[in-house]
């Protein structure tokens, strides 16, 4: 192994990445097996859905990060830096809100479930709806929260 290193040690960082993918390949099938034995058929199905869908997850991911990586590369090579700080910051921002979003409305679905005989509680949700867009997210994003807060207003309803 150490000759065959040698030999392509031009290849260098590529031939690391390499051996780490394979090595984590074989762990990762290993574990499937001990899985498949250690499980019931049922259980182990609810472990392969989750690996499904941590799988699709992983995919959109990596396209995120290699869309974004083009595009660095392409403001870098122009030697556009502060073009790409603008473009870094407002995905960021993006980002944020967004997450911002999600955070709000779980708060507010989980405040429905539970108290969904509760009137108060439910008027002061949808107080809270109504006012979100207006305090919590950049003007020229209002109006998307807005409307995503009147749909939830509605299912409230």
């Amino acid at each position: 192994m150490l000759a065959l290193a040698r030999r392509y040690a031009h290849a260098g960082p590529a031939l690391w990445v390499l051996a780490a993918t394979t090595i984590a390949n074989v762990f990762a099938y290993l574990y499937q097996v001990v899985m498949a034995r250690l499980l019931t058929p049922g259980d182990y199905a609810i472990l392969t859905a989750l690996f499904g869908i941590l799988i699709l997850e992983q995919l959109s991911a990596q396209v995120i990060q290699s869309a974004t990586a083009r595009i660095a590369a392409q403001y870098r090579a122009r030697g556009e830096e502060a073009a790409l700080h603008v473009f870094v910051r407002r995905w960021t921002r993006r980002i944020l809100i967004g997450a911002g979003l999600v955070r709000q409305l779980d708060k507010i679905l989980r405040l429905k479930s539970k108290y969904d005989e509760d009137e108060e509680a439910l008027t002061a949700a949808r107080r809270f709806l109504k006012d979100l867009p207006a305090r919590a997210y950049p003007e020229k994003h209002k109006d998307i929260f807005a409307e995503a807060a009147a749909a939830i207003l509605a299912e409230l309803n």
